[in-house]
């Protein structure tokens, strides 16, 4: 009996830390493959964590970027005929003279 109670707090102190970091690890490694299995089916479902669908995120970026492209033409487009009235406006004095 005396010698079964210095083995116990042998065991206690070095063998149940090592015992919980096992059992830790050991989930961890377990458990990972049904994690990343349900993140992806998360993922692919088109859901993400805020809850708004990832399909209508894309669309709005699309629509912004297409309002863009659009805004793009527009000033292209003014800047062109405030040359071409530029001209105008001298060819028509050149006449005129």
């Amino acid at each position: 009996m005396e010698v079964l109670i210095p083995l116990l707090a042998v065991f206690s102190i070095f063998f149940i830390p090592i015992a919980g970091l096992t059992i830790i690890l050991t989930t961890r490694y377990a458990f990972k493959p049904l994690v990343e299995t349900l993140a992806n089916a998360l993922r692919e479902s088109g859901q993400n964590p805020l809850g708004q669908p990832r399909g209508e995120l894309q669309e709005l970026t699309e629509q912004i970027q297409g309002l863009a492209e659009e805004v793009r033409q527009l000033k292209e487009t003014q800047e062109f005929d405030q040359k071409l009235l530029g001209s105008e406006k001298s060819a028509t004095g050149e006449f005129s003279s």
